[in-house]
């Protein structure tokens, strides 16, 4: 059930509160616990939390590490089989295969196919980073790219084609 409701609040905040929550406080006097980064996605976050206790009657009881120690933090939690984090953003490159090996995430691939979460709203290759044998543990919040810029003109008076792939690239 705690489950259930920390992916509540992370959708609920990334898509915005319903009437139906705000009229009936569906889970009056719960509490979750959220673990997050420093950064700016979660300054975002943090100023519509009491927005989203009013509507749905969940207190959230949230911590804000760095990077590094937010990680450090969740490997020992979640490796002493603690139950108390409910929600918590991860960092895809460096952690997120090992939750989903070690059993950490719980499976969110049914509020992907959900209507008002589209998983064809995503990058495929950020939503697959949450992925395994067809089953996605997380959403991508924050991705990114690699962007080449260039001079078309002074390639074309080098006589050097545009690079198409990373090997091109590099040579």
């Amino acid at each position: 059930m705690r489950k259930m409701l920390a992916v509540l609040l992370m959708f609920s905040v990334i898509l915005g509160m319903s009437t139906a929550l705000a009229s009936e406080k569906p889970y009056e006097g719960t509490e979750i616990r959220v673990l997050l980064a420093n950064h700016m996605w979660a300054d975002a976050l943090i100023p519509h939390l009491g927005e989203f206790e009013e509507n749905t009657g969940i207190k959230v009881n949230y911590e804000q590490y760095s990077e590094d120690q937010l990680s450090q933090k969740l490997s020992i939690e979640l490796a002493a089989k603690g139950e108390d984090v409910d929600v918590m953003m991860t960092r895809p490159l460096q952690e997120v295969k090992q939750m989903i090996e070690n059993g950490w995430l719980y499976d969110v691939s049914a509020l992907i196919e959900e209507p008002e979460m589209d998983g064809q709203d995503f990058f495929s290759a950020a939503l697959n980073m949450y992925g395994s044998e067809g089953k996605y543990f997380g959403v991508p919040l924050v991705t990114e790219r690699e962007i080449l810029y260039y001079r078309k003109d002074l390639f074309q008076e080098a006589g050097v084609e545009i690079p198409t792939t990373l090997d091109e690239l590099w040579a």
